[in-house]
């Protein structure tokens, strides 16, 4: 199930043709420059309050974590991982910082948005989640966790929102691709 949200989500985000990237494997992290601009200005003007929410998250929280977890550099955000990693049932592995991305996710859902859903991976015990409802949003907190894991740059956080079983909208971020987009 979570191969398939990443999945469409990286379809869209891919489709829309607004990927931006500079300077691949730059592990200094910054607030994106390009799209997420961009699209902050589109939003001020005619986007879904739910785009605003999500994009919020991802440049606000998501960010912020990921300059937390990669300080001092790609070296010492390996040590701090690997003694935090944990192997699920699925023999994939699940950081603290997928849990992490994924509860700040859930807590502000349900305060901005109590009647929606949530569909992500980590944290699918929670019985008051129904995963599918007519409103819901999508979230992979770190999707490439492997990669994430070892430190490879091909990782990121993937957010979406699906109204009546209708995709609205993906948005992705790789921080050390210093890459964004959203579709």
């Amino acid at each position: 199930m979570s191969k398939i949200v990443s999945l469409v989500l990286a379809v869209a985000i891919m489709l829309s043709g607004d990927l931006y990237a500079t300077e691949p494997y730059n592990c200094k992290l910054r607030p994106p420059i390009g799209n997420f601009d961009e699209i902050k200005e589109v939003l001020s003007l005619s986007i879904d309050r739910e785009a605003k929410f999500a994009l919020a998250f991802i440049t606000d929280t998501v960010i912020k974590e990921y300059n937390r977890i990669l300080k001092g550099g790609p070296e010492a955000a390996r040590r701090r991982i690997n003694r935090e990693t944990k192997i699920k049932g699925d023999q994939t592995p699940a950081t603290y910082y997928d849990v992490r991305i994924e509860q700040g996710f859930r807590t502000q859902v349900a305060q901005r948005f109590p009647e929606y859903g949530v569909l992500a991976e980590e944290l699918k015990d929670l019985k008051e989640w129904t995963q599918f409802r007519p409103e819901m949003f999508t979230l992979d907190p770190i999707d490439g966790t492997k990669r994430f894991v070892e430190m490879d740059p091909h990782f990121g956080t993937l957010a979406g929102f699906y109204k009546n079983q209708e995709p609205q909208f993906g948005m992705g971020y790789w921080p050390l691709l210093n890459l964004d987009g959203s579709g």
